[in-house]
């Protein structure tokens, strides 16, 4: 069940005071999940646009030096069209803060920027940890994925494999699964 929009914490818009504590999540999430080696400038010259209003959004949730999560939306284009769109560029909760409501806050903070805008957000997960609970965390939010992320040939990955399961049951929720498992262990007792 997910929790109502407007019992969740508050997503405020970043400011040029925030930016080494956006700068320390954004170095924790490239820890757990970069791809490619950081290059601090790129992503202080995205906070410098969206702290300008230039095709740029960052949100975080938090006060000056206790920053919990932040998300990062960029307004672009994609390469076959003419059309904008809101890039996702990360959502990341604080390891601290991972069982508060904090990725709920963030996702509809991105659907929002997406309804002022009117823009398609286009958002995904790019992780090997813990896939089913993200994955049905934003199927609650943003109903069933289009499509997903696939990854071939890169370093990270190295000894870092989900279980089957993550990937055979992302959508089953807990009821489900709780249900599920009642059934599975009556049927091993027989």
């Amino acid at each position: 069940m997910s929790v109502p929009s407007n019992d969740l914490p508050k997503v405020r818009k970043a400011n040029p005071a925030d930016e080494e504590e956006i700068m320390a999540l954004c170095r924790a999430l490239h820890e757990e999940n970069g791809l490619f080696s950081l290059a601090e400038a790129k992503v202080r010259g995205i906070l410098h646009q969206a702290f300008s209003g230039q095709h740029a959004f960052v949100g975080v949730i938090g006060e000056k030096t206790k920053i919990e999560a932040s998300t990062c939306l960029l307004i672009d284009k994609p390469y076959y069209s003419d059309d904008y769109q809101l890039v996702e560029l990360w959502n990341h909760v604080g390891e601290l803060y991972r069982h508060t409501n904090n990725i709920d806050a963030l996702i509809e903070f991105g659907k929002s920027c997406a309804d002022k805008t009117g823009l398609t957000l286009v958002t995904g997960i790019i992780t090997n940890n813990r896939v089913a609970g993200k994955v049905r965390k934003y199927r609650q939010r943003l109903g069933y994925p289009a499509g997903a992320f696939f990854v071939y040939n890169a370093r990270w990955m190295e000894g870092v494999m989900p279980s089957e399961e993550d990937f055979t049951r992302p959508l089953e929720s807990r009821a489900e699964r709780r249900q599920r498992e009642r059934r599975e262990q009556k049927e091993s007792v027989r």
